[in-house]
């Protein structure tokens, strides 16, 4: 009766939490803006790549690109496009030593080696910024001849970095083609004239930083984040792929997740990958990762002239634009950040409780209790754990261990119940059972990580390699329990002694070590940040079923889990004598934790997810069943063999 009321249990949480992530799906749904940002620094590298030919402003717009990224000018970009000249005291040395002369203008200030002067045709914004520097860096400034002047005591190479401003010119000629301005600042160890800049950026434009790290890390964020607060000002969120930006996570807390979520591709990568790869890449974030911001950059091949290359783009950029609408997604206007949300208290605890409802299921399993009290008294326990953890710990952290639970829970809940458990008829309906049971954890790890942290990215599910591994530990105790200890009738620890003291063969260490590789290889594939790479022939297939599927399934789901599911389930008679059915069960819990992690991303869209997993069941099923019919095949012709041999 127990067990009855616990399931019963389940299923008001689960009713309860699907109403809780209500708001989270109605959000990712409504959230269609796609903005297309051009760099406009590597149009600049375009330039001198082609003899000064690049693609136009007025080109990118029309191949749909609706806004441009642009950085400060910095007294090396001034040098070079002759708005400022550079003198150091002893080059003025040399030019007065041939010209026989000497100016004593120059000689007005200190002579130190190390000193250098900046010549400014103009009394322009940039030479006006330097007087932020004024005092930091004991500059001089003064006028002769109609040429401003600024006087450099010390002199270092670095300090042809410091960024003086943007050009005024470039920003009219970019507002006069209707296109948005993307302003990119860099962090230095002296930001006051950055800080000038930013004050300036207004209209609640979009900020995306350069470098590694944000502007005014480490001690000065407070001021970058009060500028940006001031100017309603949109903070875009590098996605990770290599490393992070120091000082990402706290500005964007402290700008109440204001902030939308950038994608983009390197220029060597741009030079060296394929078309179709590029536009794959793109469309893959913004499907998959709810990613509404993609920095694009021009395609460069030194071996090509400039009218193949502008072509190239032109393709790739119309291209992606294209099927970015097809798909339903809005180009017109600029990206906007996703609206704050999370889920109450009530939903979060109601989860937990179905949580711990599954894990005395799970435990249950194990021990078989024959009184119920023990369920109940179970049952209480957890409910003050959950209460006690939920009042004096960080709610990340109670969120974290919510979803790290039931990503363990509910997978071996499924393949123990479904799979393993001996008093139970097989048949496909298992099968889907377990599925269902590991979805009903899945729902349960997407109401812990209902917030705008996590959809965001700031926060991030942390245990995901303790969540593949624990699992398999589970079932693995599981089966030593059932199978073998309570098969032979000997006690847990008579049972071990025996194992320790078998006389090990060489077939035993090939398979331990098998089962070892398999597991390195298993954990190293695993996580946000794999350390194995995909290989090539797999990238292919990935793409493929992309085209053909919308959103591939995962491949440890469709071609190992879910068929090793099946064959075991078919054959369960034949195998639950024999090690085979642990490790086709090992395989198929594989396949339902892979489903729970997929829900596990919380930046990729909750459909997008389930449309992923019905794939994989669905792949899975089909070849399962193709598998089993090929072993029946297989066996059946031999045994006729056998028989017409034996006659």
């Amino acid at each position: 009766m127990s067990k009855k009321i616990f399931y019963s249990l389940i299923i008001l949480t689960l009713l309860i939490a699907i109403f809780g992530i209500k708001e989270r799906v109605s959000i990712e749904q409504t959230n269609h803006n796609v903005e297309l940002a051009f760099d406009y620094n590597s149009l600049a590298e375009m330039g001198l790549q082609y003899n000064n030919q690049k693609l136009t402003l007025n080109q990118l717009k029309n191949y749909g690109v609706n806004s441009i990224a642009l950085t400060p000018y910095d007294i090396e970009k001034l040098i070079k496009i002759d708005r400022v000249i550079k003198f150091t005291k002893s080059e003025i040395n040399k030019i007065e030593l041939l010209s026989e002369g000497r100016d004593g203008f120059w000689h007005s200030f200190p002579d130190r080696k190390e000193s250098a002067f900046l010549i400014f045709s103009q009394e322009d914004q940039f030479y006006n910024n330097l007087k932020y520097l004024k005092d930091d860096f004991n500059l001089s400034f003064k006028k002769i001849e109609g040429k401003n002047i600024v006087f450099f005591p010390f002199w270092t190479e670095d300090y042809l970095s410091i960024d003086l401003g943007f050009s005024e010119e470039l920003i009219s000629e970019i507002k006069a083609q209707d296109l948005n301005i993307v302003y990119r600042f860099e962090n230095w160890y002296n930001n006051s004239i950055n800080f000038q800049l930013l004050e300036k950026v207004k209209d609640q434009s979009t900020i995306i930083f350069a470098g590694e790290e944000i502007l005014g890390y480490p001690n000065e964020l407070k001021e970058t984040q009060q500028i940006m607060k001031e100017n309603k000002n949109i903070f875009g969120f590098i996605e990770a792929i290599i490393s992070v930006q120091k000082g990402e996570d706290k500005l964007a807390q402290n700008l109440n997740y204001n902030l939308i979520r950038v994608h983009s591709v390197t220029q060597e990568e741009m030079n060296k990958y394929s078309q179709t790869k590029i536009i794959d890449r793109y469309l893959r974030a913004v499907r998959e990762r709810d990613i509404r911001f993609l920095y694009l950059r021009p395609i460069i091949k030194e071996n090509q002239n400039f009218d193949f290359v502008k072509n190239m783009n032109k393709n790739y950029i119309e291209s992606l634009s294209n099927q970015l609408k097809t798909e339903g997604y809005n180009l017109a206007d600029k990206a906007v950040y996703y609206q704050t949300f999370s889920n109450s208290s009530f939903f979060l605890l109601i989860s937990a409780l179905g949580i711990l409802v599954g894990g005395i299921l799970l435990l249950n399993e194990f021990f078989k209790f024959h009184k119920e009290i023990i369920l109940y008294i179970l049952f209480i326990l957890g409910i003050i754990a959950i209460l006690f953890i939920y009042t004096f710990f960080d709610i990340y952290i109670f969120r974290t261990g919510l979803a790290l639970g039931s990503s363990i829970i509910f997978p071996s809940l499924a393949v123990i119940t479904q799979l393993l458990k001996k008093d139970k008829k097989k048949t496909v309906l298992n099968y889907i059972i377990g599925a269902l049971i590991t979805l009903t954890g899945a729902i349960f790890l997407i109401s812990a990580l209902a917030d705008i942290s996590y959809l965001t990215k700031i926060q991030q599910f942390r245990g995901v390699k303790l969540a593949f591994l624990m699992p398999l530990v589970i079932i693995t105790i599981y089966y030593f329990v059932e199978y073998i200890v309570r098969q032979d009738e000997l006690s847990t620890r008579d049972k071990l002694m025996q194992i320790f003291d078998m006389n090990l063969k060489a077939k035993h260490l090939l398979i331990l070590v098998f089962i070892a590789l398999t597991g390195i290889y298993y954990i190293l594939r695993t996580g946000n940040f794999p350390i194995l790479a995909v290989s090539s022939i797999e990238e292919k297939i990935r793409v493929i079923l992309e085209k053909l599927l919308y959103v591939r399934p995962r491949f440890k789901e469709f071609l190992i889990g879910h068929p090793a599911f099946i064959i075991a389930l078919y054959y369960f008679k034949d195998l639950k004598n024999n090690y085979v059915l642990y490790f086709l069960s090992l395989l198929a819990v594989v396949g339902q934790l892979n489903i729970t992690n997929s829900f596990a991303h919380i930046h990729t869209p909750v459909l997008i997810s389930l449309l992923r997993t019905i794939h994989g069941l669905w792949l899975g099923l089909l070849i399962g069943l193709v598998v089993v019919f090929i072993i029946r095949f297989i066996f059946i012709y031999f045994i006729k063999k056998k028989d017409k041999i034996d006659v």
